[in-house]
């Protein structure tokens, strides 16, 4: 919203991810819907691609109906329980990785060719996150290059330096910088960003089935170095939490099955008790069972009286601010928030983020501010600030929006 309003990343708005994927939903929304509906619009759009693909892999690899109906059903299965389709940046690097592997696996293409596109490709991907470095290292040092690796490593800093240029000419190169990676180094809570989901969790206990079926078929050299590369490709799983981190290495996984067309899997009679092994547990651990509460589970019910209060106390040209943490009540009422920091997690506040966010509210940039639950010591600062320009007078009990309760401060003036 705040691209499409010709504002910028980074200076108008703080965020700690690389910008392409904001980019492509900005991009999107702007030409089709506006709001929440041109997001998921945008997360759509490379989700069904990538499984368009593997399905055409799919139908291309085996004839065997019952195997065809065992991969379908998985990767539906798999789509449902690790709510992948809630991460456009996930969807992004699924398709843009399954789009290198078919490079890598396609001997058609011109070895320059063929490492100048995955070079540009990952490019691309180290445009929506920044540990897309792994995977890059790893495909520099993986057996698939047919020419010099120099093409490839030109490839990708060609493709990194076109997206970056933008940044340089607007002179946001130094607000991208301390935005998402100086504030690694800086921040002294960066360590609360840590918090692995676990290793016996489905989605992964999936994928790692899927991982050791590669290993246990794998005939080369170029295939055990890119089932390394598939699990790079999920890395930030093994950081922070979140089942759907692991979507572009399960991807790339199963593109690398079907690509390859191992004769253990897909025509040997004796391969059954193999696919069997592998394949049934995978759907087992992925079974959609919270598919009901999903369908149920409706942010925009969840937020209702919270948007009404918003656009009842506010016309459209108004600024809010919801803190610490409800930016989708930001696209649901259609408001634009009133600080660069628009939200507040542990690991992206410091001394300086505080004196920003006091600034904007000393100046009185938002008309409504709304806080969900106690701030901790140092932003108690911030707490202070609000109590000095805002009242509760009218709200005074705080509107309750499920576990949640909101205390609704109106502008003095």
């Amino acid at each position: 919203n705040g691209l499409n309003h010709n504002l910028e990343m980074y200076r108008d708005f703080f965020n700690e991810k690389f910008p392409l994927v904001y980019y492509w939903s900005a991009f999107i929304t702007r030409f089709t819907f506006g709001g929440i509906e041109g997001a998921r619009l945008a997360s759509t759009i490379p989700a069904s691609l990538t499984v368009g693909i593997l399905f055409y892999l799919l139908s291309k690899s085996t004839k065997d109906f019952k195997l065809k109906i065992i991969f379908s059903v998985l990767i539906l299965c798999f789509f449902v329980y690790s709510r992948s389709f809630n991460a456009s940046t996930e969807q992004s690097l699924g398709l843009i990785y399954l789009l290198i592997l078919l490079c890598i696996h396609n001997p058609k293409i011109q070895p320059k060719f063929q490492s100048i596109a995955v070079g540009t490709l990952m490019g691309v991907a180290f445009g929506l996150r920044q540990f897309a470095l792994l995977p890059f290292l790893i495909l520099l040092l993986a057996p698939w290059h047919r020419i010099s690796r120099a093409y490839y490593v030109l490839a990708f800093l060609l493709s990194a330096m076109t997206w970056l240029s933008y940044f340089v000419y607007q002179g946001l190169i130094a607000d991208l910088y301390n935005a998402t990676l100086h504030i690694i180094t800086a921040n002294p809570n960066i360590t609360q960003y840590i918090a692995p989901v676990g290793f016996l969790k489905g989605a992964f206990l999936c994928v790692f089935l899927i991982a050791l079926l590669n290993f246990k078929i794998a005939e080369t050299k170029i295939h055990k170095w890119l089932i390394f590369f598939a699990l790079s490709c999920s890395a930030t799983f093994f950081i922070r939490y979140g089942n759907f981190r692991l979507w572009p290495a399960f991807i790339v996984l199963l593109g690398l099955l079907f690509v390859t067309k191992p004769h253990k899997l897909f025509d040997a009679k004796d391969g059954n008790r193999l696919k069997y092994l592998f394949l049934i547990p995978a759907i087992l651990l992925t079974i959609p069972y919270k598919l009901i509460y999903q369908f149920h589970s409706n942010n925009i019910e969840k937020y209702q009286d919270i948007i009404d209060v918003i656009k009842k106390e506010t016309s459209n040209e108004d600024r809010v601010l919801i803190y610490p943490f409800d930016p989708n009540a930001y696209c649901l009422s259609e408001r634009l928030p009133a600080s660069k920091h628009y939200f507040m997690m542990p690991w992206t506040i410091n001394n300086d983020v505080v004196k920003n966010i006091i600034d904007d509210i000393n100046n009185k940039k938002a008309k409504i501010i709304l806080v969900t639950n106690r701030f901790s010591a140092k932003q108690d600062l911030i707490m202070q600030a609000i109590q000095t320009n805002y009242s509760l007078e009218k709200y005074k009990d705080p509107v309750l929006e499920g576990k949640r309760s909101y205390m609704i401060y109106l502008r003095n003036d």
